[in-house]
């Protein structure tokens, strides 16, 4: 059935139980001439007549009590649609903020952090550059600093650490070739680390960290990048030991005020459970 009949069919329902153009008018806003020229054109659409018109009003015709009574069932089932996607518009929402590594982390195992049949909606926000509480950018966070401003809270959300990373499959001639981020572009030290070594032949950079992997991937050149991303990357080996100085410990950090939620309570709990186990 083409939209525009379904439209008229509600019209018609409407009609219907005013008894006429003039009631339906009232309630739809439309003009009765309007209501007139849609209810002749479904009729016309479906083949059949539909209402008597008569000096008092209009009455439903045999065909228009049976499609009376098959509309208040597609009305029924319609309203029941619109209901059902509301409430999932009522349920609370749950935002977590981190860097583009650990967020990726996170929705890759996002069973462990929510799932559909919680009470609850989730929303996953990248921050590189920091996330500010003060204006609750997020309502949970994992950040590599605690926030010095604002009123939050924090949990320990385990340490973080990063190599230096080459491809199985790169060329034996690329081998002391080394890829990074752009320094225009890198907000945290890791991404900083290559450039700030003056004796390391820099062939490729790039401003995106998932671009950052590829060119790793690519065989390019030997790149820095979280362990939890190289270590667990089949095409990739470690070309170098952890680079301690860039090592950092992670926080869990809410709003004061939105912590004691319970569906942020129960976020932060999984939170903390994955990333410290």
């Amino acid at each position: 059935m083409k939209n525009e009949n379904w439209e008229d069919i509600r019209l018609f329902l409407i009609v219907a139980r005013r008894g006429g153009l003039t009631g339906a008018a009232q309630e739809t806003g439309m003009s009765p001439p309007t209501i007139g020229r849609r209810m002749l054109a479904l009729e016309r659409s479906m083949g059949r007549s539909l209402l008597v018109r008569g000096p008092t009003g209009y009455s439903l015709a045999v065909d228009g009590q049976i499609l009376y009574e098959r509309a208040k069932s597609m009305e029924a089932a319609a309203h029941s649609i619109i209901e059902w996607q509301q409430d999932i518009l009522k349920l609370p929402i749950v935002s977590i903020g981190a860097d583009t590594w650990t967020l990726r982390l996170i929705m890759e195992n996002l069973s462990t952090i929510w799932t559909p049949s919680d009470s609850f909606r989730i929303c996953l926000k990248v921050f590189d550059a920091g996330i500010d509480f003060t204006y609750r950018d997020a309502h949970i966070g994992i950040v590599a600093d605690r926030p010095v401003k604002g009123n939050a809270a924090t949990r320990p959300a385990g340490r973080r650490s990063y190599a230096p990373y080459r491809s199985l499959l790169a060329a034996p001639e690329t081998e002391g070739n080394w890829v990074s981020l752009g320094t225009d572009t890198a907000p945290a030290s890791w991404m900083r680390w290559t450039f700030s070594q003056a004796h390391l032949p820099i062939i490729a950079w790039t401003n995106s960290q998932t671009g950052l992997l590829d060119l790793i991937r690519a065989g390019a050149g030997t790149g820095v990048l979280p362990c939890m991303v190289g270590d667990k990357d089949p095409l990739m080996t470690r070309a170098g030991p952890v680079i301690k100085e860039l090592e950092h410990a992670s926080w869990l950090v809410m709003h004061d005020d939105d912590r004691h939620r319970q569906e942020v309570r129960l976020t932060i709990d999984r939170l903390g459970a994955f990333l410290t186990g």
